[in-house]
């Protein structure tokens, strides 16, 4: 049981590992999406950053997430591009969250 546990140990810190680098990437690429829309699309990145009685320039996940979500790309690769970069880092964050709230269970269960 110990060497079990162990191995449930180790692969709990490689999981935390991999949040915190997605986590990482994951505002990395949302502020080069941000940043971009800002450049081309300025628009869409006032309404994106808005928040109510602030102005743009803040970060709205109400309006954000959605939009990162969604089908609409403003005809523009680089969106489309950074949008699906940034969709794959929130899954994989969300993804390790839950693996390692199982791998944790499972510690916790079995050194009792």
């Amino acid at each position: 049981m110990e060497h079990i546990k162990n191995i449930l140990n180790i692969t709990s810190d490689i999981f935390i590992c991999i949040i915190v680098f997605s986590i990482i990437l994951c505002l990395f690429y949302q502020h080069k999406l941000l940043k971009y829309l800002r450049e081309k699309h300025y628009e869409k990145w006032k309404y994106l950053t808005t928040i109510r009685g602030m102005g743009p320039g803040w970060v709205n996940g109400f309006r954000g997430v959605p939009f990162l979500f969604n089908c609409e790309d403003l005809s523009d690769m680089r969106v489309i591009h950074l949008k699906q970069i940034t969709r794959n880092f929130i899954i994989l964050t969300i993804t390790g969250a839950i693996a390692w709230l199982i791998i944790d269970i499972l510690n916790n269960s079995i050194g009792k």
